[in-house]
């Protein structure tokens, strides 16, 4: 029943659900309503917004392994962990290194296959006015 684009072309998405949105891509509002309007069964109003990519902070991970790392020393040996301790140097490679790894693997999986939507605004379906900003 749902229309799904597999390109992420488009700087619009639509949907029935403020929560969910499924639709694919679209280059205008009003090719957003017109699809609404194919599908719409029994609604009469439809949520456009633009789609962004989720700003994940991927910073410092290197620092979580460290801490992980850390714990499980303490576990392993107790107070003798404390001689782990990597410079700040080396902490900020790791960080480094981690970062690159986490984004290159993100790469190859096709990013997060999902998405944010923003500037959303509700809209009649029938005479394709705009009613009212959602966020």
């Amino acid at each position: 029943m749902k229309t799904k684009q597999n390109k992420k072309t488009g700087t619009y998405v639509w949907s029935f659900n403020p929560e969910h949105f499924i639709s694919g891509y679209y280059d205008s509002p009003e090719e957003c309503i017109n699809a609404a309007r194919s599908e719409r069964e029994k609604h009469t109003v439809v949520y456009i917004g633009s789609p962004q990519e989720p700003g994940i902070n991927l910073s410092g991970l290197g620092d979580d392994i460290i801490d992980r790392i850390t714990d499980e020393l303490y576990q392993e040996v107790g107070g003798c962990a404390d001689f782990f301790s990597p410079s700040s140097d080396s902490k900020a490679e790791l960080n480094a290194e981690i970062e690159k790894t986490v984004k290159q693997w993100l790469e190859k999986q096709g990013g997060y296959s999902c998405f944010k939507v923003v500037d959303v605004l509700l809209c009649d379906i029938d005479t394709g006015k705009f009613l009212k900003p959602v966020n």
